[in-house]
């Protein structure tokens, strides 16, 4: 039977969360789960982790999901793996909550069901708390497969940003900025507001493609970051110069192609109309190039397009 939801900020005053039956707690965010309204979804978690041996978090209603979200499962992980709780994640589906988690490993931490009437009905998960690795840094393996297939720099930043939470436990918010060759690139959605420890460090050291950057790890929770924060955020910081330096280059180097193919088109077609001169005016090579730069600069065209029409027949010198 479908649930009915309101459309309400994610578990507001503990609101999105039921308990079906004694021992078992589903939580129900609806809407947007980002930055301001994360702390709510925790806490409403939390809730449900120590009042319950199970707990459902049905995703089914959440239209947006930022590694804020991503966050707290894993916070919410490493709770139950303490109080020995089961946690289930149900109503992934295709979109964009589905993809997000897929980006964050999130279905090798935990077990998860189209619906949750599956989640209600199934059994003991397969494994045991044990199976799953318990280093962070592990996330770093699936990250790095995820950066293989990133063509940009926005890709890239989309999978930092989802990994973070995952890899620096202590951070809240991840935030980075990219320059290169004029362009500039920024994680999407406002900054970490009242952040009470910021780890800046930054990207692409002594890159040689003239590229530049930082990446901001922001803890708004009570406490400060540890220095196993510190570790992780740089062997983070490592994995995005290295994709970042990858997709630049890449991206370089098509340019380069592009403007050469530009180039010998160029030349090619000036070639051509040099050619129709020569044999219309009787004149030499020397010559004809002056008369078609002679016109480009008289009707403020490039020689190019000047050449063009020529050996195109669309006008005459």
């Amino acid at each position: 039977m479908a649930t009915s939801r309101r459309p309400v900020a994610p578990c507001r005053s503990g609101e999105g969360l039921r308990r079906p039956c004694p021992g078992v707690a589903v939580v129900m965010p609806c809407g947007e789960i980002d930055l301001a309204t994360a702390p709510r979804f925790l806490k409403t978690l939390v809730d449900a982790i120590d009042s319950a041996e199970r707990v459902v978090v049905d995703l089914g209603g959440v239209t947006f999901f930022s590694s804020a979200g991503v966050g707290a499962l894993m916070r919410l992980r490493d709770r139950a793996r303490a109080g020995a709780c089961d946690v289930h994640l149900a109503g992934l589906g295709d979109g964009v909550v589905g993809r997000v988690l897929a980006i964050a490993r999130m279905q090798a931490l935990f077990t998860v069901h189209e619906t949750v009437e599956d989640a209600l009905a199934a059994g003991e998960p397969p494994g045991t708390a044990e199976d799953v690795p318990d280093e962070p840094l592990t996330g770093l393996v699936g990250l790095a497969r995820d950066l293989l297939d990133a063509s940009t720099v926005d890709d890239v930043l989309a999978c930092i940003v989802t990994a973070a939470p995952g890899v620096v436990p202590g951070a809240d918010h991840v935030s980075m900025s990219v320059h290169a060759d004029g362009e500039s690139w920024r994680t999407p959605g406002p900054a970490a507001p009242r952040a009470r420890s910021v780890l800046s460090l930054e990207l692409l050291r002594r890159s040689r493609i003239g590229a530049f950057g930082t990446l901001d790890v922001h803890r708004i929770r009570p406490g400060d970051l540890e220095p196993v924060d510190l570790d992780r955020a740089v062997v983070l910081a490592a994995h995005t110069s290295i994709a970042l330096a990858a997709v630049l280059a890449r991206t370089a180097a098509e340019r380069e192609k592009a403007q050469l193919r530009r180039a010998i088109r160029s030349r090619d077609v000036i070639g051509q109309a040099k050619g129709l001169l020569m044999e219309r005016r009787g004149i030499g090579e020397d010559e004809a190039f002056a008369m078609l730069r002679e016109a480009s600069q008289l009707l403020n065209v490039k020689l190019a397009v000047i050449a063009a029409s020529l050996a195109n027949g669309e006008t005459d010198i």
